[in-house]
């Protein structure tokens, strides 16, 4: 595996944007907070990756992960935000290493606004603050206590035997000069022919 980062070397050089443009299966990971699902739509509309939204949400069973694992791999191309279980698969890996204070921040705020936007005029939404309010305690928990070494013991090779690149960001300053340094081509690398997915899949394509 490569590891390239701001330490290591520089992070947005050209052999690093052209070895992501080459990349046809890309995972974004990273604390909640960081930006993933942004960073993800961005890249999914610069280098013609589809976005592929994955519902690995708390309570998924066993068969729908190997649902979802089975889609994934049948798939040409795609982006992800998060572990799911196939980083495997993926060709390049961008970890978003953002800092502990800055996710707990974005991630407080994200749930201030939600908060928000609450019509507080029923007994329903007043009865549901108690339960949001220990769902954001949950959250933030979680935000604490994520490893900042994730992806540190990802294998070296993906699934299908090429090299892969760890990518790492170590604050949103990196990241803007990383995406303004890829230089793309007159066509995105990687158009895929199928857009959609039929209804009844677990995973669903966004672009």
């Amino acid at each position: 595996m490569s590891l390239l980062s701001a330490q290591q070397s520089h992070p947005y050089s050209k052999k690093i944007t052209q070895q992501l443009l080459g990349s046809r299966r890309v995972a974004i990971i990273g604390n909640q907070g960081a930006g993933k699902t942004t960073l993800a739509n961005t890249l999914a509309k610069m280098i013609g990756i589809d976005y592929v939204e994955v519902p690995w949400a708390n309570g998924i069973t066993q068969p729908e992960k190997e649902e979802i694992k089975r889609q994934m791999a049948t798939r040409e191309n795609w982006i992800v935000d998060g572990d799911f279980g196939f980083l495997d698969m993926a060709e390049t890996v961008i970890h978003l290493d953002f800092p502990l204070s800055l996710c707990l921040w974005r991630t407080t705020t994200r749930s201030i606004k939600r908060f928000l936007t609450w019509d507080f005029r029923t007994m329903n939404v007043l009865a549901a603050i108690p339960v949001r309010i220990t769902e954001l305690l949950r959250l933030l928990s979680e935000v604490y206590w994520y490893p900042s070494e994730a992806g540190a013991t990802l294998r070296p090779e993906s699934s299908s035997g090429s090299s892969k690149a760890m990518i790492v960001l170590k604050s949103p300053k990196e990241l803007e000069l990383f995406l303004s340094s890829i230089e793309l081509p007159a066509q995105p690398c990687h158009l895929s022919a199928e857009r959609k997915i039929t209804p009844r899949a677990i995973v669903s394509t966004k672009n």
